[in-house]
Order: structure tokens, then C-alpha cells, then sequence
């Protein structure tokens, strides 16, 4: 007998894997008068024997800008669904003129992170110049969810 929670696991882990097929790469724009920012996750490695996970933000910002992401991975593992979740302690605080790379490791805090799809979540701020650290009215807010292949690290 198949539980409503199994079957909801299963339809969430497939409709996932769907999603990260169609868009193994997504990039999301935010703009705000002035200031516009791109964020995309352009790689994403994994260790499978410490599920350590490797992150590449790649930020495009129209003008200077600083301000903090918030990241958060999670992976559907196994036949039942398990969510496996991790996130760098705090926010990552980063600066943009043109287009910047940062680099962002995490462990799960639930388990470890394998090879296969997954989702990124980044949300958080970037301003510019003459109102950060307060978020005024030149600042661009960030809010995306963003499908991933996690490739194992050679």
C-alpha cells in the first residue's frame, strides 16, 4: 500500500528531476532603477566521501554593488525521498563591478550530499554603493530557485 507521503516524495522527486532536465542551468535577472543583477550557479561539484559540495555564484551587476547571498542546498536521495540540506553558516557577503565569481562550500546537515540533481536556493540583497550596508532604494532584492547536476570532483 502506497502512503499519500511516499506517493508525494515520489512526485516531488520526479517532478525535480524533470525540472533539472530542462534547465540544467538557470540564471534569474533583478533590477531596480539603475542597478540591475544577474545570478547563476555555473558549477557545482560534490566529494562523494565527505559530501562536501563546491558551489560557483557567478554575479553580473550593471553597476558596483555589495551586499550578502543566502545559499541553501538540498538533494531528494533514496526511494523514499529523503531531503538531505545544507547551507554555509551566516550569509556570504559579496561585491560585484561588472562580473564577479565567488566560490561557496557546504556540507548536509542531515547527511551527505552524492553526485546527481539537487536545488539551489539564493536569496539576499545587493546594493548600490551610496546605500549599502542599509538597503535603500538602490538595492535589488534576490529570490531564486535554481536546478543543478552535481558532478563529482576529480
Amino acid at each position: 500500500m502506497i502512503t499519500t507521503r511516499r506517493l508525494t516524495a515520489g512526485l516531488t522527486v520526479l517532478a525535480l528531476l524533470i525540472a533539472a532536465s530542462l534547465t540544467p542551468l538557470i540564471s534569474a535577472s533583478f533590477a531596480q532603477e539603475g542597478l540591475s543583477v544577474t545570478a547563476q550557479v555555473t558549477q557545482a561539484t560534490v566529494t562523494p566521501k565527505t559530501g562536501q559540495v563546491t558551489l560557483q555564484v557567478t554575479l553580473r551587476c550593471s553597476d558596483p554593488a555589495q551586499g550578502s547571498l543566502y545559499i541553501s542546498l538540498r538533494q531528494y536521495v533514496g526511494k523514499f525521498g529523503k531531503v538531505i540540506v545544507g547551507n554555509p553558516p551566516g550569509s556570504t557577503q559579496v561585491s560585484c563591478d561588472g562580473t564577479r565569481t565567488s566560490t561557496v562550500t557546504l556540507f548536509g546537515s542531515n547527511g551527505r550530499f552524492g553526485p546527481g540533481q539537487a536545488v539551489v536556493d539564493l536569496s539576499g540583497y545587493l546594493c548600490g554603493a551610496s546605500s549599502y550596508p542599509y538597503p535603500g532604494s538602490d538595492c535589488v532584492s534576490i529570490s531564486q530557485q535554481q536546478a543543478v547536476r552535481l558532478r563529482s570532483a576529480k
